[in-house]
């Protein structure tokens, strides 16, 4: 077995899995998430493929897919509500399977017939219509890839472009901020954070971004910093103590990742945050059975 520590597709798919779990207990709430749920959905299936066809254990990554997957697929009408009008992306690998799965649940439980059809006439009539006026939004998912293929300096030029044409988007400003100042120009990464904090409705949920943002560029020291300010905060507890696992797990430290998912899951129960501890609980269960192997 390939040794997956210093390949590039086996940190990106824990760092695209850190992202997207909280993000599954979460993406109805705020404008856009549905959207990037599905992105990180869809990059996961990719990444798992392609670590599993070079050959590479994913046995404990295996573990918080399957309960994303199944999180997802029990959420699919509450998923294509938060949507909204968004076409799927026609190369979406799970997006046709949570908007059928959505309209089955609601035809099985219509009372007629007559009214089902009506429901998906005009649902599609509404698409129809959404596919030439919906107007276009950021793609982070291209930086992303950029930063997966490890061309930081790409990544930042796509990251600029993105901004210049959604100049309100936060996810992009964040990553414009972390990508500027991996390459010095700490004015401009300051401006782009700024800019961030200002368009965002949710400004605390931005340390959470930057830090997972952090992470896949390697700056690990910072993202424990962004982890240490969450923590502070009662409301963003949980996800500190979440982000600073994965810190642990990005250097293999698995004793400390271990312990800072259980401090994360009792967190998120006392709380009242049941489904974010059974996700920490799950990605705890992983490190103990299969742990992570040491950075040399």
């Amino acid at each position: 077995m390939n040794n997956t520590h210093n390949q590039p597709l086996m940190p990106a798919l824990r760092h695209a899995l850190t992202v997207a779990e909280p993000l599954a207990l979460i993406f109805h709430e705020r404008s856009g998430d549905a959207q990037r749920f599905l992105t990180l959905l869809d990059q996961i299936h990719d990444l798992a493929a392609q670590c599993t066809q070079a050959g590479f254990d994913i046995a404990s990554e295996q573990v918080r897919i399957i309960a994303l997957n199944s999180r997802a697929l029990r959420d699919a009408e509450r998923f294509m509500r938060a949507y909204g009008n968004t076409p799927i992306p026609p190369d979406s690998y799970f997006g046709p399977q949570l908007r059928d799965l959505a309209l089955h649940r609601q035809k099985n439980r219509s009372r007629s017939i007559a009214s089902t059809i009506a429901v998906i006439m005009v649902i599609i009539g509404i698409m129809v219509y959404i596919i030439w006026t919906t107007p276009e939004s950021a793609n982070t998912t291209l930086i992303l890839n950029a930063v997966i293929s490890d061309d930081q300096a790409n990544a930042l030029q796509i990251a600029q472009e993105q901004a210049r044409k959604f100049p309100t988007d936060s996810e992009t400003l964040v990553w414009l901020s972390v990508l500027s100042a991996r390459q010095g120009d700490q004015p401009a990464a300051q401006a782009a954070w700024q800019s961030a904090i200002k368009n965002s409705d949710a400004p605390e949920s931005l340390i959470y971004l930057r830090g997972n943002d952090l992470l896949l560029v390697g700056e690990y020291d910072q993202a424990s910093a962004d982890a240490t300010t969450l923590q502070a905060n009662p409301t963003t507890h949980p996800e500190g103590l979440f982000l600073a696992a994965g810190v642990a797990e990005a250097r293999g430290d698995v004793k400390t990742a271990i312990e800072l998912m259980r401090k994360t899951a009792d967190a998120a129960e006392s709380a009242g945050r049941a489904e974010f501890a059974v996700m920490a609980r799950i990605r705890m269960g992983g490190l103990m059975q299969y742990g992570i192997p040491k950075k040399p």
